[in-house]
């Protein structure tokens, strides 16, 4: 960040909403940020558009310049977002599908295939409704598709620029299809975007940067929507007005371990920058067809730079496979980052887009399915499989989880009780959006993209004020109970907010540890009752694990430069060689011992947690770990707990699969 720049409204607005940013996420790492431009004209094209309002927030957070959005005129008309957005420099976009306005009567097509672009209507009044350029949008039951008109013939009677894309056949025969019936539609203007295009000309022309989502909208989908020309004429539109002016695209990745929850995490990816070939400048000066050519050549090479920098899927279940192959490959024994559990995933996404006709795989691929399954069946998750292996020794870590767990819930329970109103609210304003979003997009599944960002912006107001509140109160209180003078009532009112603030920070992090473990205690319970029903579970996984790692090391050097070297590889041979803990207590303590040392740990454990928000109480946080040291941090297993959250899939739920799979089914 330029110094000169370091006091402005615009950082100070990006550093004011990363402290949100760093509150709600749990971990956000960004990846390849050095390949950046330090200075010059910057697009920065970031997919997918999982997370509405967040996604430019964890962009601004992470690229280091200052960037301008696009944003929708819809979103910056309303007060506090058009606030915000303004002062970080966005660009107004307005977008057609925002002026929709319901058609009068109702359209058909004939289904004789001799005209296929004729639209008939009945009632309706094509010549006053449809203006020049204008476009028809169908309804949501038959997938929303928006095409743009070419000829009015009369009120009735017109012609589309191409065919529409049906969502349902079976509901466009009852009604787009049928003469007698029809179908409800939207007239769509045409919006002219010169101003736009200009606005993002001259920004890059003084060598800024501007960020845009080339798939348009935010969606919960597992794959890109389709990426709109639009970046390709800023691009190349703005080299071709200033010769000598050139303009790096930048790929940005976003990938969210559940965009919606508080305290996920995210990796942030920036790619390698794209270097528009003047070729492509030229054509596109030319006009006509070697325009179209040039911007559709620039728009394929965006498109395989953000696939480099995301993981994707064509449908929910290989997701859910290429997610497990991940866990089931990574050995115990190897702890890694969010950065480099996203690397495996999106290569065994390539290899299974490369080779998932070969019968190995196809083996691996089923096998995986049914793993899945029955961890479904059982309840647990992979990551738990090996504890369920415990026996007796699992009495004991179940003991110390317990009491680990009672002792957080208390330390928890005052900030949690000062938060539950705003939780409540936030939670039930932003499920009611996702219902809105849902019901006025043609592209989201469930809404969840706009989830996470209203779960923000509702707590970003709340906060301050409930914590106003509270602090009022307290002055109320003590100058009524207690009589606090002048003096009194002005430390009150500064030391309450910290207060407040220091039982929030201490609720946050000892509920996520707390629910964590939580999360841990079933394959513990399982291992205790009946250890041996379980393994038949843990003989599938360590079979199944050998199956992955003959197959990855068989089609691997094909896709992966350097992996029979070694060098290209992640997980090195001698990772799955090394013997992983397996959780369980080490080191000469008897049953009741380990109980009492498992007890105090969590004692020293939750004062680091307290020691981490306030340094007040450091000097005994250090005292406490130095004293307790001799007990293994393995015996607890934090990180293996935690690493619950990346266990599941990128931007679906598990209620999700049969609306995936309709939406498959209906393509």
């Amino acid at each position: 960040m330029p110094a000169s720049l370091a006091i402005s409204p615009y950082w100070a607005a990006v550093h004011g909403f990363s402290f949100v940013m760093d509150i709600f996420f749990r971990d956000i790492q960004q990846r390849n940020a050095h390949s950046i431009p330090t200075d010059g004209p910057v697009i920065f094209v970031i997919a997918p558009h999982a997370n509405q309002f967040i996604d430019p927030l964890v962009v601004l957070k992470h690229c280091g310049r200052e960037t301008g959005f696009l944003a929708a005129k819809k979103s910056m008309d309303k007060f506090w977002i058009g606030l915000f957005a303004r002062t970080v420099s966005s660009i107004p976009v307005e977008r057609p599908q925002d002026l929709a306005k319901a058609g009068k009567g109702k359209i058909f097509m004939r289904n004789s295939g001799e005209q296929p672009l004729k639209l008939y209507g009945i009632g309706t009044e094509f010549t006053k409704q449809v203006g020049p350029r204008g476009a028809i949008l169908l309804n949501s039951s038959l997938g929303s598709d928006m095409v743009e008109v070419v000829s009015i013939e009369s009120d009735t009677e017109l012609t589309l620029k191409k065919t529409f894309d049906i969502k349902s056949e079976s509901q466009a025969d009852a009604t787009l299809f049928s003469e007698i019936t029809g179908a409800t539609y939207k007239v769509v203007p045409h919006v002219d975007q010169s101003v736009m295009f200009k606005t993002v000309t001259e920004r890059l022309k003084a060598g800024g940067c501007v960020g845009i989502f080339p798939e348009g909208g935010s969606h919960d989908r597992s794959e890109f929507l389709p990426l709109k020309a639009g970046v390709t004429i800023m691009a190349l539109g703005a080299m071709a007005e200033h010769p000598g002016l050139e303009v790096k695209i930048v790929p940005v990745g976003l990938n969210y371990f559940h965009p919606d929850r508080f305290r996920s995490r995210a990796v942030v990816e920036f790619g390698d920058p794209i270097t528009v070939d003047h070729k492509l400048v030229e054509d596109y000066k030319k006009g006509g067809a070697d325009k179209r050519n040039a911007c559709s050549k620039l728009l394929d090479d965006i498109y395989k730079a953000l696939k480099a920098v995301t993981v994707t899927a064509p449908d929910y279940d290989t997701l859910m496979a290429i997610q497990a192959a991940r866990r089931l490959y990574i050995p115990h024994s190897k702890k890694i980052t969010s950065a480099e559990r996203l690397d495996i995933s999106r290569r065994f996404a390539a290899a299974y887009q490369a080779f998932h006709g070969e019968p190995e795989v196809q083996s691996l691929y089923q096998r995986i399915k049914e793993y899945n399954q029955r961890l479904g069946y059982y309840g647990i998750r992979d990551h738990q499989v090996k504890n369920t292996g415990l026996g007796y020794k699992a009495a004991v870590v179940l003991a110390s989880r317990l009491i680990q767990v009672v002792s957080m819930a208390l330390f928890a329970l005052p900030g949690a009780l000062l938060c539950l109103p705003i939780g409540i609210i936030a939670q039930k304003i932003s499920a009611e959006k996702a219902k809105e979003a849902k019901a006025g997009s043609n592209v989201k599944i469930w809404g969840r993209d706009v989830i996470g960002t209203w779960k923000v912006l509702v707590s970003a107001v709340l906060f301050p004020i409930a914590f106003s509140f509270y602090t009022l109160v307290t002055i109320i209180v003590m100058y009524w109970k207690h009589g606090f003078g002048l003096a009194g009532l002005l430390l009150t009112a500064i030391f309450t907010p910290m207060i407040l603030f220091l039982f929030t920070a201490v609720a946050i992090r000892t509920g996520e540890v707390g629910l964590d473990i939580v999360m841990s205690l079933k394959p513990l319970v399982l291992a205790v009752i009946d250890p041996k029903s379980m393994e038949p579970l843990r003989t599938m996984r360590t079979e199944l694990q050998q199956q992955l790692i003959s197959v990855a090391d068989k089609f691997g050097p094909s896709i992966i430069e350097g992996y029979a070297t070694g060098e290209g590889r992640i997980i090195k041979p001698e990772d799955f060689a090394a013997k992983a803990t397996d959780g369980t207590i080490k080191g000469k303590l008897l049953f009741g011992g380990a109980l009492i040392d498992g007890t105090t740990q969590l004692i020293g454990g939750t004062t680091q947690l307290i020691g981490d928000t306030t340094q007040l109480i450091g000097s005994l946080q250090s005292e406490v770990q130095k004293r307790f040291q001799r007990v293994e941090v393995q015996t607890f297993r934090w990180e293996e707990v935690s690493e619950g959250e990346e266990d599941e899939v990128f931007f679906f739920h598990k209620d999700d699969v049969q609306a995936l799979r309709d939406d498959k089914k209906n393509a």
